[in-house]
């Protein structure tokens, strides 16, 4: 069976199946790459004994289910992680590669948030705290301000971040 072939014919329809299980275009999209590829390697496996839309259709559905558990995993893995602890870039080596786009997805998400909802020196503070691991008292004569007054400030940047970005970890 020729790839081009069932590219040309599954194409169009992939990926309006993939739009209706995606929350936008560009996830479906990568959806419908993921889902080709798997095709691709999996095309040898392919018998003729079943009908080839549902074969084809089947494996885009267990690529986007096991692309479904894996968010849903390392969701629930972020909630239980504080964010003192969480390198994501140590956790982006344990990763399967549709973790990784997640990791990669949150992590800009939560930057455009940060951006938005933090100024840059409650964004620095809150990094230098809770990324760098830099402790309160050093971080407090580093900008100036006391102690308590770091601490509050930290506290409130980092429930605005939250809030910001509630849709990337659902409770």
């Amino acid at each position: 069976m020729d790839f081009d072939m069932l590219y040309e014919r599954f194409s169009r329809r992939l990926h309006g199946w993939a739009l209706r299980r995606t929350a936008g275009p560009a996830d479906a999209e990568d959806l419908t790459q993921d889902a080709f590829l798997a095709i691709y390697c999996s095309l040898s496996g392919y018998r003729g004994e079943s009908d080839l839309d549902a074969w084809v259709f089947g494996v885009a559905r267990n690529v986007w289910r096991r692309q479904a558990r894996a968010g849903a995993r390392l969701k629930r893995a972020a909630l239980r992680i504080p964010l003192e602890e969480a390198a994501p870039w140590e956790l982006a080596d344990e990763r399967t590669p549709a973790e990784q786009l997640w990791l990669r997805r949150a992590l800009h998400q939560v930057d455009s948030a940060a951006q938005s909802e933090l100024d840059s020196t409650e964004w620095a503070q809150l990094l230098d705290y809770s990324l760098e691991r830099t402790d309160r008292e050093l971080l407090a004569a580093r900008t100036g301000v006391s102690r308590e007054a770091l601490k509050s400030r930290i506290s409130r940047s980092r429930r605005r971040l939250l809030d910001a970005c509630s849709e990337l970890a659902p409770i």
